[in-house]
């Protein structure tokens, strides 16, 4: 008597969630779980093809020399000014964007926050945003990133995206993100200032 030939199931055909490739860890750039370093500001130059004049604009580092001591071997693996990671992450994301110049006062009212806080979320000491309501002039990085807020239509989104960065950042380099502000209303606990407060944000009064 001949075999009977078993005919086989049909394979299942798997839903289109299951073709979705997710990415790796070692496919998101800049990484998320490193601090952002000299290295990848050279790398985000080569991603994006910018010439040196263009990157130490958008950046704000004032020379040549400068740029060089950042990127050079003895330094590619130093974290970078924290705003400038932040800014660098936020372009990262958004290549389409251009900087431009702004009234970082016109940033801090349009979403209703102070001076000190307002330093916080762009990465600097509250030092600098008391110093910036007070006619001191910040750095262009700064200026940069706080541009990213003002220009966006949704203003409030835009600065709960760079809180999200500056956290994330943060938590990166092994840091405290307990005295970064609330974007959307909320008064931040204020930590009682020491000698020590005052003299570690004295020390940081050159870097507004």
């Amino acid at each position: 008597m001949p075999k009977v030939k078993k005919s086989r199931s049909p394979r299942a055909e798997p839903h289109a969630g299951a073709l979705e490739k997710k990415p790796l860890a070692s496919e998101i750039w800049p990484p998320a779980d490193e601090p952002i370093r000299g290295r990848h500001l050279m790398e985000f130059r080569q991603r994006y093809s910018l010439n040196l004049n263009a990157m130490e604009a958008m950046f704000g580092i004032a020379s040549r020399e400068a740029w060089y001591k950042l990127v050079d071997k003895r330094n590619a693996d130093k974290d970078l000014d924290k705003t400038t990671a932040i800014l660098l992450r936020y372009y990262a994301r958004h290549p389409d964007r251009i900087p431009y110049i702004t009234d970082i006062i016109e940033v801090m009212k349009a979403i209703g926050m102070d001076g000190p806080d307002f330093a916080l979320l762009l990465g600097r000491k509250e030092i600098s945003g008391r110093g910036w309501t007070t006619g001191t002039q910040p750095l262009p990085v700064v200026r940069n990133l706080a541009r990213e807020i003002i220009d966006s239509s949704d203003r409030m989104a835009a600065a709960e995206e760079v809180l999200e960065l500056c956290r994330l950042e943060t938590e990166a380099r092994g840091e405290s993100t307990a005295e970064l502000p609330s974007v959307h209303g909320g008064k931040r606990r204020r930590v009682r200032r020491t000698r020590r407060h005052v003299e570690a944000d004295s020390s940081m009064a050159e870097e507004i």
